[in-house]
């Protein structure tokens, strides 16, 4: 995530390619889209602007720690019925650990300042992903 230019990059590894989408992009791309708290206590607010969780359901579950870093958990549930657990870093108000049925990941070894502008840079040997395509299918 490139808060400066509202730009969300994501590696994948695996097939040496990227993708870079506006940081509020809609669709089927909003699977790659985190959001920073506005408050951490009361996080549903944020998270239910997300367009794949309207009109389901999101609860705190209570503090945590995550990799030494105080947290709050919450879940929340799709109007599909797909739950989430979110635990979202008190001090950054972003997202250190997020599970669902299908998939999961967390933060580890957080630093945080400045960033360098080198840790924004596409690795060498990486492709661009075109998802123009799947950005412009109807909902």
């Amino acid at each position: 995530m490139n808060f400066a230019n509202q730009t969300s990059t994501v590696l994948i590894p695996q097939q040496h390619t990227y993708i870079e989408l506006p940081a509020q992009a809609q669709g089927p791309g909003q699977m790659y889209s985190f959001f920073e708290a506005g408050d951490v206590q009361n996080a549903c607010a944020d998270w239910e602007k997300i367009a794949h969780t309207q009109a389901g359901s999101c609860h705190k579950v209570g503090s945590d720690t995550v990799n030494g870093r105080g947290a709050i958990e919450y879940e929340g549930t799709s109007s599909s019925g797909d739950v989430t657990r979110v635990w979202i870093d008190v001090k950054v108000r972003f997202p250190l650990k997020w599970q669902s049925k299908s998939n999961g990941g967390e933060l580890r070894n957080i630093q945080e300042g400045t960033q360098p502008a080198s840790l924004f840079e596409i690795p060498a040997g990486f492709t661009k992903m075109d998802i123009g395509p799947l950005m412009h299918q109807p909902h």
